[in-house]
Parts: C-alpha cells; sequence; structure tokens
C-alpha cells in the first residue's frame, strides 16, 4: 500500500484528501467511496449532491479514458471530468514517506 494525495478542483472549490491504496486507481475509488480522510470526498460529493456520485465514478473511472502520468514527472497523474456540463480535474500524487 502506498499513500495518495487526491486534489480535486471544481465548480470554484479544491477538495484535497490523503488516501491509502495500492495504485492510483485504486486511490480513485477510495476517494469515491469516501475512503481514507473522507472528509473533502464527502464534503464534494454532499455539495454537489449525493446523485452525482454515480456520474462523477463513471466520469472518473472510465477505462478508455484513464488518468495519465503528467510528463517529465514521478508519481504524478491527472484526470478531467465533467458533471453536468461543470468541467473539473483530478490530482493524483503518489507520496513516499
Amino acid at each position: 500500500m502506498s499513500f495518495y494525495s487526491v486534489i480535486v478542483d471544481f465548480s470554484g472549490g479544491s477538495f484535497v484528501s490523503q488516501i491509502t491504496a495500492t495504485d492510483h486507481l485504486d486511490a480513485i475509488d477510495k476517494w469515491i467511496d469516501g475512503g481514507g480522510n473522507a472528509n473533502a470526498s464527502a464534503q464534494f460529493i454532499h455539495s454537489n449532491v449525493e446523485k452525482l456520485k454515480t456520474q462523477l465514478a463513471q466520469s472518473l473511472t472510465d477505462p478508455d479514458f484513464p488518468p495519465s502520468l503528467l510528463e517529465n514527472c514521478r508519481n504524478l497523474w491527472q484526470k478531467s471530468f465533467k458533471i453536468q456540463g461543470k468541467k473539473g480535474v483530478m490530482h493524483i500524487v503518489k507520496t513516499e514517506i
């Protein structure tokens, strides 16, 4: 297991969580489910209506559009998403501790 910081910018807000996960995709799944430091993910989900959770999960876990490793960076991925016409971005940072 590794330690990940998940930073989500959406609709004028920034939401930061720290999660223990097996890889960056597992970190996304745990963030959606409110795992780890669930405060930020729960705040994001509740501030954008619980019913958006399914739409968010589909957008973030779409196998045809996986998170991309940022060029010239180690352990840093980015995933863009769109919910009800609003664009957002998630950054996933693997932190060695």
